[in-house]
C-alpha cells in the first residue's frame, strides 16, 4: 500500500525519491495516485509546500542469469540537471562568461554557452549553492527546489526576483511598481498585478 509524503519547502520529487531509496523518480511521478498532482504541477521539480506526494510500495525486481557467468547489472537513473540563464540589463543573453558553480560544498568552472546559459548535473539531493562570476564580482546564492508554481503568488514574487524587477520583502507598492516595469517591458496590459496574462509571460520570461 502506498504511502504519502507532505513536501516541505525546498524539496523536489528528485529528492524526494532519493531519501525515499528510489534511484529514478519517475516510479513516483508515474504512480497512479500522483495523476491529480501530476495535473495541477505539471513539473517535478516545482512543487509546493504542503502539496501530497504518494509513495508507492518497492517492487522488488528478479533477473534469470546462469550461475557459472558474471553478469553484470548497470542501474539505470535520471540526471538531475540545473539550468541557469545569463543576461544583461537590457535582457540579452551573456555568451561565454566565465563562472564558478558550488552546490553542496563542491565547486565546478562553468561556461554559458552561446545562448548565456549554464548546464550543470548535480546530486539528486543537492538544494543549496552558489554561483559566482569572478569577472563582474557577483556571488547569488542558489536554492535548488525552493522555486513555487508560476501560478500562485509566492511562485510569481520569486520569478521576478530571479529576472532582476524585484528585490524581494513585503513592501506592496515596490512589489506593484515591479510588476508594472515587467508587463511594460513584456507587452503585457498593464495592471500591476498578477494577472493570468502576467502569470503565463513570466513563467514564458523565467523558462519554467
Amino acid at each position: 500500500m502506498a504511502s504519502q509524503h507532505t513536501v516541505k519547502q525546498g524539496e523536489h520529487l528528485s529528492r524526494i525519491a532519493a531519501n525515499r531509496g528510489f534511484s529514478d523518480y519517475r516510479v513516483i511521478w508515474k504512480h497512479a495516485g500522483n495523476a491529480d498532482l501530476v495535473n495541477q504541477r505539471k513539473s517535478p521539480n516545482i512543487l509546493l509546500p504542503g502539496d501530497i506526494v504518494k509513495i508507492p510500495d518497492k517492487q522488488v525486481k528478479r533477473e534469470t542469469a546462469a550461475t557459472t557467468k558474471t553478469h553484470k547489472y548497470k542501474l539505470s537513473a535520471p540526471i538531475l540537471t540545473l539550468r541557469i540563464a545569463l543576461k544583461d540589463f537590457d535582457n540579452q543573453a551573456m555568451p561565454g562568461i566565465d563562472c564558478e558553480m558550488e552546490v553542496e560544498g563542491k565547486t565546478t568552472k562553468v561556461k554559458s554557452d552561446a545562448q548565456g546559459l549554464i548546464e550543470q548535473e548535480i546530486p539528486r539531493t543537492a538544494e543549496n549553492g552558489k554561483l559566482r562570476i569572478p569577472a563582474l564580482g557577483i556571488e547569488v546564492p542558489l536554492k535548488i527546489g525552493h522555486l513555487h508554481p508560476f501560478d500562485v503568488e509566492s511562485g510569481c514574487k520569486s520569478r521576478l526576483i530571479n529576472l532582476g524587477y524585484f528585490e524581494g520583502g513585503d513592501d506592496a507598492l515596490r512589489l506593484r511598481y515591479a510588476i508594472e516595469e515587467f508587463q511594460l517591458d513584456h507587452k503585457v496590459t498593464v495592471t500591476g498585478e498578477f494577472d493570468d496574462a502576467t502569470k503565463a509571460k513570466l513563467k514564458e520570461a523565467h523558462g519554467c
